[in-house]
């Protein structure tokens, strides 16, 4: 499950606004934990900026800890990717949570290096957010989980990944094929009737089939908000191939413009 779950976070009320959903992670399961992270600069060595950090984290861990959250945090100097993955290296967390505004600074993801970095060397789930996913308390709940699914084995490695959203949340899954015309849909449906029977077998409340005629990503977006997902989850290995973080990839554009979380998990 989620049970241990890392977020940086740079003391911006943006780069929070994913703790509505780490919350309900949290809240669904006895004993779970939040590591709150906080990256300073490594050319910065003044103690004020420490100080300035310790406050602020020590003053979210309280917020977090009267609504029964078990929290610590932890301040590092460095690279922020590089630290992100140090730090999930030395404490194993089940999840990393950020937000991303892809332009700058710590929460930089589009044509930027921090989220893709932690992704291409985190061994842990990432689940990121950006600045179209509402931030409203009362919508950060996960009802409904999408699986984008190509045909590919990559693409089938989100399929734990969604089961365990789905079975700690009580979520529906749908399960989502693009295909390039109608001949290619309808050879693709009993495939994925018979993953999602398979995927039902294993506890989740509910499990729907969608394949669409269209490219990705414009039909994975048009299904999100067709099925009103709460969630997006798919797999990737980082570096090449159908989540890869490049300029004009599928993942990059459902990134930037997805309004709803991203849950993603690099395989190998």
């Amino acid at each position: 499950m989620f049970r241990s779950i890392l977020m940086p976070t740079d003391g911006s009320a943006f780069s929070e606004r994913i703790l509505p959903r780490v919350e309900q992670l949290l809240t669904e399961q006895e004993g779970a934990r939040l590591c709150l992270l906080r990256v300073l600069p490594a050319s910065d060595d003044s103690e004020g900026d420490f100080r300035a950090a310790t406050q602020e984290l020590r003053e979210l861990q309280n917020t977090l800890e009267r609504r029964g959250l078990r929290v610590t945090y932890r301040i590092e100097r460095g690279d922020p990717a590089e630290m992100i993955v140090s730090t999930v290296e030395s404490t194993r967390p089940d999840l990393v949570a950020m937000a991303t505004h892809g332009h700058t600074g710590l929460t930089r993801l589009v044509r930027g290096s921090v989220a893709e970095g932690v992704l291409r060397n985190c061994n842990a789930a990432l689940l990121i957010c950006n600045t179209h996913v509402q931030v409203n308390t009362d919508a950060a709940r996960f009802h409904r989980v999408l699986i984008p699914l190509d045909g590919s084995k990559l693409a089938k490695g989100a399929l734990p990944l969604a089961r365990e959203l789905s079975l700690l949340c009580g979520a529906e899954a749908i399960l989502f094929h693009a295909a390039a015309n109608e001949a290619a849909a309808a050879a693709q449906r009993p495939e994925l009737e018979a993953l999602a029977g398979e995927f039902a077998g294993t506890g989740i409340p509910r499990v729907e089939v969608d394949v669409s005629v269209g490219e990705p990503p414009a039909a994975i977006l048009d299904a999100v908000d067709r099925h009103r997902a709460d969630v997006l989850t798919m797999s990737t290995h980082g570096r090449t191939g159908f989540a890869r973080l490049r300029f004009g990839s599928v993942t990059e554009a459902i990134l930037r413009d997805v309004p709803c979380p991203l849950l993603l998990r690099r395989c190998s």
